[in-house]
């Protein structure tokens, strides 16, 4: 168990995905739903859990699921020299892209320990996101495969990689971080987020020079010019502070607008399918006994993609 103050997460590891927090199973017909966190460059899943975010949506019914980027953390790699925050400060397109990439391909197996966790026989119960910054960029681009999240909330994050008039980037130059940024970066798989049924919000930060809100705006506009409408993929800003007005002036105003957002999808939303199996044991979750859960409901892999319009 992890306790901080008077509040308790049970721990276990995710085949995968590394370690991970969750609210301990209870009266789960009482529960709304689970939300799976990931929080921004530099930060842990032991930072969420001290967050009143992650507090006020158990208030709210929902358990919750807290995991570590790869690289950070418990899942830190101890073959690299670099830190994610290190790496990033060197070159983007060299390290910290890739980990985005490489945290996006575990996602589906955070929604499977999701579902094995806190399904229970004749009923499953949706499974949403949310990530700020680095975290809301991860979950962006893990649903253009993982097609069973009902919906979630990217906050200060952004489809293009690239960040065009960031202030504070450092590209660096990576061939292979290009080609990944071509086949893998939201903004240039577009066609892969129409009829997504996905619901998406952005919360962007209004004077935001890190994170422009501007790649996102454009990102929902050209998806809006492909019939996608405002109930599905909307944004709203909120007022800025801090570095590069990155940080958001009332971050418990943004939890309220993904409480909002998560209430509206969990109401027009059809269920997943329950798992195959019911409990998860603490410890290690062994997925590979359950493969229908990783291929059943997720989009055919593609091993290239052309670059769309952006």
């Amino acid at each position: 168990m992890f306790t901080i103050g008077e509040r308790s997460y049970a721990r276990a590891v995710v085949d995968g995905a590394g370690p991970v927090l969750h609210s301990a199973p209870m009266e789960l017909p009482a529960r709304t739903g689970v939300v799976l966190f990931l929080a921004g460059l530099g930060s842990t899943k032991e930072k969420l859990a001290a967050s009143k975010r992650t507090q006020i949506f158990e208030e709210h019914g929902y358990a919750c699921v807290l995991a570590d980027h790869y690289n950070e953390g418990e899942r830190r790699d101890c073959s690299s020299e670099l830190s994610n925050r290190a790496g990033w400060a060197l070159s983007q397109k060299q390290h910290f892209w890739p980990v985005i990439h490489r945290t996006a391909a575990t996602v589906p197996r955070l929604v499977d320990f999701a579902l094995l966790t806190f399904g229970t026989a004749g009923r499953v119960l949706p499974i949403y996101a949310y990530g700020s910054s680095m975290g809301g960029d991860i979950f962006l681009a893990s649903i253009v495969s993982e097609r069973r999240l009902r919906a979630i909330v990217c906050e200060r994050s952004t489809p293009d990689w690239l960040r065009p008039g960031s202030t504070a980037n450092v590209l660096g130059e990576s061939a292979a971080g290009d080609e990944l940024y071509q086949l893998h970066a939201p903004c240039n798989r577009l066609s892969s987020y129409v009829e997504h049924p996905t619901r998406i919000l952005f919360i962007l930060a209004e004077s935001d020079t890190h994170v422009p809100r501007a790649c996102a705006e454009g990102f929902i506009g050209r998806l809006r010019e492909r019939g996608v409408p405002a109930d599905r993929l909307a944004s709203v800003v909120l007022r800025s502070a801090g570095w590069e007005g990155h940080i958001l002036r009332d971050a418990e105003e943004a939890t309220n607008q993904a409480l909002q957002w998560f209430a509206g999808a969990h109401e027009d939303g059809e269920p997943p399918p329950p798992p195959a199996a019911v409990a998860a044991p603490a410890g290690e979750l062994d997925l590979e006994s359950h493969p229908e859960l990783h291929e059943s409901h997720r989009a055919p892999a593609r091993a290239s993609a052309p670059l769309e319009p952006h």
